[in-house]
Parts: C-alpha cells; structure tokens; sequence
C-alpha cells in the first residue's frame, strides 16, 4: 500500500492529539520550543505557560536551538547528542573549570566569582552546543551541569530510545528517526531491524514516493477521528518532522495545523489582552476558516485576537489590499466589492502618462541624478539597509553622521533618514508612551551613561536579554532611546541613548510633512500605496488628501494610466518634470527588496504580472528587483555560502534569453565584487539549471566572461 506524505501527516497528527490528551504535557512531547506549545495543546494562558516550562525543566541546544525537556529526557538523548571528544577544546576555560569542578552551579554564582554575566552567556553557549553542560531552570534560576552529573551509570540502548519515538510520533521514516536520536542511520538500523523481527514494529505502508514507513505494531487500531486544529510553535516536534520530511524551510514563527496539514504560517505578539497575529501566509485553506479559528483559538486563551495583513499576502498584493478595505466597510458598489473611483474634480486628467514613462522618471530620478550619499536622503525618505545605498551610487556607502540617524519609520520599519523625518516620526510615536518600572531604569542608566551597549544594559540591570531587548525595541518605537551613529543597525552591537527631542510639528503638521517628502520624490501615488507605506489607516490617508487638497498643496487625479480604478495623489512639481521624461535607456539595474521603491510599485508590477509574486517572506529578506530599463523584467536572491554568493533568477518568460540571464548576472556580479568585495555564480533561472535551460555550452559562455562554473557539472 501506498500514501501520501499528507496522509501520513494526518495520520501522524491524529495519534499526536490523541496522546496529548491523555498524558502530562511533560510525557508527552518529545521536546518544546517555547510556551506556545503548551497553549495550545493543554488552553494554559500565557503565564502559566511560562511557569510551568521554567519549573526545574532544562534548555538544551539541538541544530542550534534551543529545546526545553525534562531531566528525564535529558538522560535519555544525553548519549547520542554529547560530544565528548570535544571536551578538550575547553580544558583550562576558566568558566568550564569552574562547572566541571562544582558540577552544580548556578549563573548568579558564577558572577560572584568575578565573571561577568555577557562572559558566561557567550562561552556556556558554546559548551551547549556539545552539551558538555546543561542549563536547568528553576523558576528566575538558571543552573549549570556539567555532563557526567546527569549523566546515568547505564548508558540508554538505542532501543530504548527507538521505541519512546515510536510511541510519541506514531509513524517516522528513516529521516524522521535520524533527526530525533541525532543518530546516522547505520547506527540505528540494526536495532530497528531486530525489533522489526521481534514483532514490534512494523512497516504498515510506503509513501508514493517509496520511502518505507515505520509503526509500533497495532498502531493503527483506533486512531482518534477528531478534526480539530491546532496551533504550533515551528519549533514544536510535530512541524518540525513535517518540515524535514517535506524537505521545506521554516519561515515564520508558528503554524496552523488542520488535520495534519499546515493551513497557514504566521507570527504572534501577545499584549495584555490582545493577541497581533502578523505575517501572515495560508495555504489552500480558505482565509475565512484560518481567521475564524484563529480568533476562537485567541479567545479560549483569553486574548481578542487581532490580525495585521501589512506583511502577509494582502499586504502585498494591491488588489487584495483593496478588497479587504472594502470589505471592511468601506465603499461598495451593485457590482460587488470593487474600488470606485471618488469623485472627479475639474482639473482631473484621466491617465494622462503611461506607466513606461512613469517608471523612467522614477529610475532617473533615483539612478542617474543621484552623485552622494547625500543625494540619496533628499530623494529617499528611509533607507532600510546599506544594500539600497550601495546599489544607487554603485560604492560602499560612506554616510554623513551630521543631521542623520536611526529611527523606526514608515510602517514601524527600521532605518537611516535626516533629522526632520525622525522629528516628525517621533511627533507621531511619543504621544501613546507609556512606560513600565524596566523601561524608568533603562532610561536613567542611559542619561547617566550615554552609549551603553546591550549587554552593558542586561549585565547593569540583571535582567534577561529577551526582556531587556524588548523594552529597548519599544522605547526606540516611542522615540524615547535612539542608535548611536548611522550605520549600525544590529541590536547587538548598537550602542544606545536618549533621543534629545525638539518639537517641531503638531500631529497634524507631522504627518501632513511626511506625506509631502514622499510626493514630492515619487510618482503620483494612490490612498492605498500611501496607507501601505507608512501604516497609517485608510480613512487617516483620506483625510489628510481632503485637507491638503483643499488647501492646493497636492493635486488629485488619474495622472498614470495604470492601476484604472483609484485616484491618485501627486506633488504639482512632479507632475511638471513628467511631462519632460523621456523613456530611458536599456541598461540592467538592481534594488533591493527592503527599498522604497520596491515597497511603494512592486505590488502595482505584481498585479499586472502575477508571475512577479515572491514566494515565500525570504525571498523578500534576499531578493532584488531587476529593472531593464523602465521595466520590471523580474527579480533575483542572492544566496550568500562563505565568501561568496548564488544569484538565483526569476524572470518573466520572455526575457530568460541567455544574454539577458548573462548581462544581469555580470552586471550584478561586478556591483557586488565593486562594492562588497564578494562574487557570485548563476544558480537557478525560474526554477531550472542552467544547464537544463541552455546546455552545457553555458559553462564555457560564464568562464569567458569570468563567472565561475565548474559547480554547474
């Protein structure tokens, strides 16, 4: 008999539930990522949640990350996962010393003996990963092990361990047992096979494509018939089986699961009584039924739950976005839920240029006009990574400190921009402060000490790192702390202070500044870019159009003959300087995902061409759009391994030419060894090799042109 790997995940999923049900969380899952797990199969609040996985449980370190299990379990996976033989990379650490000597000891113990508590974290993270040592939690406790301590007199046989599998996950391929007891297969397989022959485990049926299942005999007699969801951390055993066996990346943060299946991807944010759900991705599933179970799922934990869409597939698809505001109330026609336009004023030319001229004002604008970095900040009102920088003016940025800074921006994204725009942004965030006793003392150390880094901050104030991290995070939304410098945008290297404000704007004055810096170096843009753009509501964007409108600061009307159905908002400069575009010329330019540019027309290109959708959030993290032109002709990822990099293409149909694929990836190549040192290769065109799209004639064309090839043999 033959199945599916979806049959398998049901029925692997139904024995899963089943024994949730029935036994002590602590028995029944293998090991977990974090307290959404516990949520979820046992309806334990947050808290609860929390305590009981701090409640003399222990953190250990598998692929790099961190699982919570009990000591019974520790002892049972300790001789398969320790390494040993690396033991004596760490003789004469005196941290290591110290643990090895007490056996027992905990981090506040350690500090007392002169170490600092970012010294203890550092090396102990790397003896975890060994698991030379062991962290044990009780409650705010953390206490560390050295191995041989917990370590039993009689080593677990692999069978042991085998049959605790089974009796977990039900049903497991070879890949599925090689994962859970860190174990080659040769090294299991003869334990697997004797039990085989004793008539414990069984081979009830192959996937379709004929990998072998393996079961605990008789499982599947009286498997539970219960159709419920539920809702998994992907750190949780069950998703991350289904990952590895489907050969899948994991993108977000927690799944849906519905029979087995995942329905939808997506992050959670907890706040008192409200429950954020963002990054949204559903699968074949209808939205409808993830968002109703979602909410029920919020709401028997005691959260309302709250959906934000800007980062999920609506908020990338203009047209979706459109749909989900009219369904939400906003205007609705006999027809159906289509977007009227509003009504037309006098001076309104109806698409009075074409998107090819549009788009070559647009790249003038932000390619060929642009000399400094200075250029760059009186066109961009925020720059999201130094990449969109460095593919502008074609060198490694060099950026000017004075009247500069990190700030959260447009729609809570971090960037660099001038002073003003940090004024007007804090204008917006500062009002709705609303600080906790953690976030008093952070703001004292930092008036007393300005520049503290991080881990100066977590060892000063003895707290946690997530926590520490956290209110820093919210203090820099409120515009309270601000980043020293304005190139550093990693948390853990950022150097911190107060942000010395001066008002400048009232509310209104803040945003109606805003939107004009962004009109006034753009294309004329619709309500619904605008509201993506910055975050803020529809109905917010509408009424700030009235009043400006009004007022003869912007101009409305259908000014780019594309998208037909919404009125567009313009600065009256611009519209001056497209009358004098001409269309641009042929050359093959890059930007990232994360530029305004992209963040602002990428959607608009997507709804002419759906072929142009990214598939998965990553995509967006590593991609580039490839312009030829005016045109968006596709874009490419640039997979970093080592020193260098694979540009993996996905282009529109006809232009997968191989001149096309050659001059882009030369082109790009060259930007990259120019500006970052590295260099890259031609991986995938669309999904296929190279060789498969032009022959093996290809290795010699990329060789003459000095791309190396060699790998594509």
């Amino acid at each position: 008999m033959k199945i599916s790997f979806s049959t398998l995940q049901e029925l692997r999923y139904k024995h899963f539930h089943s024994l949730t049900q029935v036994n002590e969380w602590k028995d029944a899952l293998w090991w977990v990522g974090n307290h959404l797990s516990l949520m979820s199969f046992y309806k334990m609040g947050e808290r609860t949640a929390k305590r009981e996985l701090s409640n003399s449980t222990f953190e250990v370190l598998v692929k790099s990350k961190t699982k919570i299990v009990t000591e019974k379990r520790v002892k049972s996976l300790l001789p398969f996962f320790l390494r040993e033989e690396n033991e004596g990379y760490f003789e004469g650490n005196p941290i290591f010393e110290e643990i090895k000597k007490e056996q027992r000891i905990t981090h506040a113990e350690l500090i007392n003996r002169g170490f600092s508590s970012r010294k203890v974290t550092m090396e102990t993270a790397k003896m975890r990963k060994d698991w030379l040592i062991l962290v044990e939690r009780q409650g705010k406790t953390k206490t560390y092990h050295y191995w041989k301590r917990i370590q039993e007199n009689e080593k677990r046989s692999v069978r042991i361990v085998l049959i605790e599998l089974f009796k977990t996950f039900g049903y497991l391929t070879l890949e599925g047992i090689s994962f859970f007891s860190g174990l080659p297969e040769y090294k299991f397989m003869g334990d697997l096979m004797l039990l085989e022959r004793e008539g414990m485990i069984w081979r009830p049926f192959k996937l379709t494509h004929k990998k072998e299942v393996f079961a605990l005999t008789g499982i599947m007699e009286g498997e539970n018939e219960d159709e419920s969801a539920m809702v998994l951390d992907d750190a949780d055993p069950l998703v991350e089986l289904i990952w590895i066996e489907e050969k899948k990346a994991k993108r977000n943060t927690t799944v849906l699961l519905k029979n087995g299946k995942i329905a939808a991807t997506f992050k959670i944010r907890l706040k008192k009584s409200e429950m954020t759900i963002s990054d949204l991705v559903w699968s074949d599933f209808p939205l409808d039924e993830v968002i109703k179970y979602l909410e029920q799922w919020g709401q028997e934990r005691g959260y309302k739950a709250k959906i934000d869409y800007r980062q999920s597939k609506m908020g990338i698809s203009s047209k979706d976005t459109v749909l989900f505001l009219l369904n939400k109330g906003y205007e609705k026609t006999a027809e159906g839920l289509v977007f009227t336009k509003f009504k037309k004023r006098d001076n309104e030319v109806s698409g009075m240029f074409t998107l090819e001229r549009s788009n070559s004002w647009l790249l003038r604008h932000h390619f060929l006009e642009i000399k400094s970095e200075e250029d760059v900040f009186r066109r961009v009102m925020q720059i999201n990574s130094l990449e969109s920088i460095a593919f502008r003016i074609f060198k490694r940025p060099q950026l000017p400190e004075s009247g500069m800074g990190i700030g959260i921006g447009a729609n809570g994204r971090l960037g660099i921009m001038k002073r003003e725009h940090l004024l007007a942004y804090a204008t917006i965030a500062r009002p709705s402060y609303s600080p906790t006793l953690l976030d008093e003392q952070i703001m004292a150390l930092l008036r007393k000490y300005p520049g503290m880094s991080l881990s100066e901050l977590q060892e000063e104030l003895n707290m946690p790192y997530t926590k520490v991290i956290q209110r820093l995070r919210y203090l820099e939304r409120k515009y309270q702390v601000k980043r020293l410098g304005v190139e550093i945008l990693d948390d853990e290297f950022t150097q911190w202070e107060i942000f010395d404000y001066e008002e400048q704007f009232s509310l209104k004055q803040a945003k109606e500044y805003l939107l004009l810096e962004l009109l006034k170096h753009q294309l004329p843009l619709t309500v619904t870019q605008i509201s993506r753009y910055f975050g803020w509501t529809y109905q917010e964007v509408r009424k700030l159009e009235k009043d400006m409108s009004r007022r003869g600061v912007i101009e409305t009307g259908n000014f780019i003959s594309y998208p037909k159905n919404e009125n567009q908002i313009a600065y009256g400069q611009v519209i001056e300087e497209l009358r004098r575009t001409s269309v641009m010329d042929q050359e093959i330019r890059f930007l990232p995902f994360s530029d305004p540019i992209s963040i602002l027309y990428l959607p608009t290109e997507i709804e002419r061409n759906p072929f142009l959708q990214p598939k998965s959030l990553s995509e967006f993290e590593n991609g580039y759009m490839v312009f030829h032109g005016s045109l968006i002709v596709g874009y490419l990822t640039k997979e970093v391994i080592g020193d260098g990099y694979f540009a993996n293409f996905k282009v529109l149909r006809h232009w997968t030419k191989r001149e096309n694929i050659i001059n882009a990836l030369v082109r790009f190549n060259e930007l990259n060894r120019k500006i970052w040192g590295i260099e890259g290769v031609l991986g995938k065109i669309n999904g296929k090799s190279p060789i498969k799209m032009y022959g093996r004639e290809i290795i010699e064309e990329l060789d003459r042109m000095g791309i190396k090839a060699d790998y594509l043999t």
